[in-house]
């Protein structure tokens, strides 16, 4: 059997030493009423320890750690962080303690460990430490380790244990194996589908408008059609939208925008997973020039027994992309 692992999910952020230059995105009702939670000190040391929290609902169940049903914590636990990407919206690996300390109940922060939450007189508590020398983060780039979720994987909660033996649980420990070892995941990953001719916004803060943009002008668009329109975007369901119109079928929306014009767009493996099980039923939908309410124009993609055609009857074409890792195989040393 293999040794107990935890993996705790947490907001977004870079570094996790606090709010100073770095920001926090995502991590539940909390984070977005407060602007903040404990995590954001996960990866700032404290003479020589981190101190690491995960919202939790009651206490931690450290008996699926190896644990005796009386102790307060369990000791030599490798915790795995993971958070929500801004962008792609799956669960990805973004650093891990090793040899962790973890409590059952909440404990108070350090004494003078100085990790006040913003506007507030309050230090930001924990359930797991460690050492710092085994505590890793991993750059933003370098977080490609999914996490998988429902079935088999990680739930609702923001903790999962892994132990369930199921196929999933074994894959996703193998990896992350590969990736602790390496510091690379392995090379193998699903594949995901492009439309032909899509960029990438590397302004992560502009991405995130346009997606915000393009999704209230979707749904706006299909409300003044007549539809009830419901968000189901934290659902991480392979689709933004739900429009309902009573008497027709339950349209499944996807929305992909650009500041720019925009030919392409990438589908995770998610949505392209939703596209094939819902394909008469779903919606993609182009938002072009989606911070410029004057030049804003929505390209509505439908499936039309052969091909997918907008309104203007332009055609999609998908190719697939698969990632691959590369290395140099001969170093110059002159």
């Amino acid at each position: 059997m293999k040794k107990p692992i935890l993996v705790c999910n947490i907001g977004w952020m870079e570094k996790y030493r606090g709010l100073t230059g770095d920001k926090i995105i995502g991590g539940g009702a909390f984070v977005e009423k407060k602007g903040y939670g404990h995590e954001i000190y996960n990866f700032a040391a404290v003479k020589g320890r981190m101190y690491g929290f995960v919202q939790v609902r009651g206490q931690l169940d450290i008996t699926r750690l190896g644990a005796r049903p009386d102790y307060e914590k369990a000791t030599g636990i490798l915790v795995v962080w993971c958070a929500v990407h801004p962008i792609g919206r799956g669960t990805f690996v973004i650093g891990w303690y090793k040899k962790a300390t973890v409590y059952t109940d909440y404990q108070e922060s350090p004494i003078g460990a100085d990790r006040v939450l913003p506007d507030t007189t309050e230090e930001a508590g924990y359930y797991i430490a460690a050492d710092q020398k085994n505590a890793t983060i991993l750059e933003c780039d370098r977080r490609t380790l999914r996490v998988p979720r429902g079935k088999g994987g990680m739930g609702q909660a923001n903790v999962w244990y892994a132990d369930s033996g199921s196929s999933i649980a074994q894959q996703f420990r193998s990896e992350l194996d590969v990736l602790i070892a390496t510091g690379t995941p392995p090379m193998a990953r699903p594949k995901t589908l492009m439309a032909k001719g899509a960029g990438w916004q590397l302004d992560i803060e502009k991405r995130l408008a346009c997606e915000r943009a393009a999704v209230k002008a979707v749904g706006e668009w299909y409300e003044a059609k007549g539809f009830i329109v419901r968000s189901v975007e934290k659902e991480n369901i392979g689709w933004d939208l739900e429009a309902d119109l009573p008497g027709a079928q339950l349209l499944r929306i996807e929305v992909k925008g650009a500041s720019g014009p925009i030919v392409g767009a990438e589908l995770t493996p998610n949505e392209y997973a939703a596209v094939k099980t819902y394909r008469d039923s779903y919606r993609l939908c182009l938002v072009s020039h989606a911070l410029t309410a004057r030049k804003l124009k929505i390209s509505h993609f439908r499936y039309s027994g052969d091909y997918w055609t907008d309104q203007d009857n332009r055609r999609l074409d998908f190719e697939d992309v698969v990632a691959a890792r590369v290395k140099i195989a001969s170093v110059d040393r002159t």
